[in-house]
């Protein structure tokens, strides 16, 4: 069994992710290969990333305790589902930030990605694939892409839940594999 991290990509009041998650949640509890562990950014709260030293230099020791704790978080999980909003055809700051806040966790661990927002998420997915080329993950495909008015609301209904299911459940299916 695998034990997947979900990142809540967004921290904004009224958040689409929450319901994306939600959605997630429900899909896990009818499976039996995968476990779920939730990582929100909103609560972890992690500063921006300033330090002299980066996270790649074998001397970064992070001080913070919520820093500590997000590294701990991916460290142990065997895969990460990164949940991105597209904002400003890019991810959203506090997911690129908490990507950055660690380097040697993300190297050959599984990152999938669901996205979502008026272009599916495709941007935002562009945008992390690029730093992915720097971390070295193994990438997660086929990714999710839920565009709004198609698949969900922009309040974060689901619109199309067969599409919705069959394309995160397609996503999951790779971390199974």
């Amino acid at each position: 069994m695998s034990n997947i991290l979900f990142v809540v990509g967004s921290t904004r009041p009224g958040r689409v992710s929450e319901k994306v998650l939600a959605h997630i949640q429900t899909i896990i509890e009818g499976r039996d290969d995968i476990t779920a562990s939730v990582a929100d950014l909103r609560e972890l709260d992690l500063p921006f990333f300033d330090g002299e030293i980066t996270p790649s230099n074998p001397d970064f020791a992070p001080e913070a305790e919520n820093v500590k704790a997000w590294t701990k978080l991916v460290g142990e999980a065997d895969g990460v589902v990164l949940i991105s909003p597209e904002y400003n055809h890019s991810t959203s700051a506090v997911l690129k930030n908490a990507i950055d806040w660690i380097y040697g966790e993300w190297e050959n661990k599984p990152i999938g990605i669901i996205s979502y927002g008026w272009f599916g998420g495709e941007n935002a997915q562009i945008a992390i694939k690029q730093v992915y080329e720097t971390l070295k993950p193994v990438h997660v495909e086929p990714t999710t892409k839920l565009y709004f008015m198609k698949h969900i609301q922009p309040d974060g209904s689901i619109i199309d839940e067969e599409y919705a299911t069959s394309q995160i459940n397609a996503t999951l299916d790779a971390f199974a594999a």
